[in-house]
């Protein structure tokens, strides 16, 4: 497919995707639906084993939604809980996605910036970079799943401090309450994200995607059925043949060759 506002390379076995929107990379409803199906499409292509998402620019990973451009808010025909949980879904299918997704948060993750990064896997930022769910600045709130993700990453009180107060985050305060992942040198940031992709790429896919499934789930339910679920994947994970490769493989002294199956 042909995109207009995102950019998309393949790597190996990994894949970037870069919003490319300028000036801010702001989430129109066309990005974001491009978004939905490149997401779908990085779940079909099994040659893709890990997914990078940054901005395009030095400034903006995205600012959020473009706001001269959601004529829901502004007495348009699409009803803002329509765009709002259209927007859900697609940040869910990135969170529920069993290709690893890491965002490389080159500059301001504002918004449904942030919340985007938030549906991603791993966060790794520039030192220069800050993050926040900033809506109540301009009097609304978060729509795209941030204030549900948000207290589940860093814990109730911190995320009600972000989000009513529109705190805009540098990146070595968002690692130290547990947002980010990693904060890097600004020059070093998507070097260091495609080598974090590639680490997780080249471990057993079936394995990965089956631990993602487990705590994303697991952390939406109590500990019991939680454990249920991790149950389950665990016997599914030891059918694989990924499975039976790497205790071979470990036996053996030898690497794995994983084939995702």
């Amino acid at each position: 497919m042909a995109y207009e506002f995102i950019l998309v390379e393949k790597e190996d076995n990994i894949a970037v995707v870069t919003l490319n929107r300028p000036p801010a990379n702001a989430l129109n409803q066309g990005l974001m639906s491009e978004l939905g199906v490149l997401i779908d499409q990085v779940q079909a292509d099994n040659e893709i084993r890990a997914l990078v998402v940054t901005g395009a620019g030095e400034k903006f990973f995205s600012a959020g939604a473009d706001l001269k451009e959601m004529p829901s808010l502004f007495g348009g025909e699409t009803g803002p809980g329509e765009m709002t949980r259209r927007g859900q879904a697609i940040f869910t299918k990135f969170e529920r996605s069993s290709t690893p997704v890491i965002a490389a948060i080159n500059g301001m993750a504002f918004g449904g910036g942030c919340e985007l990064a938030l549906a991603c896997h791993f966060r790794m930022a520039a030192q220069s970079a800050k993050i926040g769910l900033v809506e109540v600045n301009v009097g609304i709130m978060p729509g795209y799943g941030g204030t549900q993700r948000l207290p589940r990453l860093i814990g109730r009180a911190k995320a009600i401090e972000m989000a009513t107060l529109g705190l805009q985050v540098p990146a070595e305060a968002a690692f130290g309450i547990g947002l980010l992942n990693e904060v890097v040198p600004d020059a070093e940031l998507l070097g260091k994200a495609k080598e974090f992709a590639k680490r997780v790429a080249a471990q057993a896919p079936v394995a990965v995607a089956l631990i993602i499934d487990a705590i994303i789930r697991g952390s939406e339910t109590d500990i019991d059925q939680g454990q249920n679920i991790e149950a389950e994947n665990f016997e599914k994970v030891v059918q694989s043949a990924d499975a039976i490769e790497g205790v071979q493989a470990f036996i053996q002294k030898r690497k794995p060759n994983y084939q995702g199956r």
